[in-house]
């Protein structure tokens, strides 16, 4: 009979294998879409917190949080504080979705008029 500690290793590692995979499928959307640059980012580069999930889009500071419990406000306040520390400048943003849904994109409102506008201000 396993353990509750190696059960809880199993779904911790679960967890962080359904995270990469949906680092590297918002990357290939992007790769898609014609941004050949998007890739996941290499995590633990000395500055936690301030690297994006995916990087190579520009303008965004990308989240990616694949999950069955929605904690948008959250997602977003990390994504801007993590934004803001990584001091480029980028729109904070976070990618998400729920297993057998479609990928959507949540940030300020601001933030999106502005893109919309083209008043990025070469960010």
């Amino acid at each position: 009979m396993e353990s509750t500690k190696a059960i809880r290793s199993a779904r911790g590692r679960a967890a962080r294998d359904k995270g990469k995979r949906g680092e590297r499928e918002v990357a290939e959307r992007f790769r898609e879409a014609g941004f050949e640059g998007a890739r996941r980012a290499v995590q633990y580069n000395g500055r936690p917190g301030t690297v994006a999930d995916v990087m190579g889009v520009p303008l965004l500071h990308i989240e990616v949080k694949r999950v069955e419990r929605e904690a948008v406000r959250k997602w977003v306040a990390q994504a801007i504080q993590d934004a803001e520390a990584g001091g480029e400048g980028k729109i904070p943003v976070v990618c998400h979705r729920k297993s057998g849904e479609e990928w959507l994109i949540t940030m300020k409102l601001d933030d999106f008029i502005e893109i919309l506008k083209g008043e990025t201000n070469g960010k």
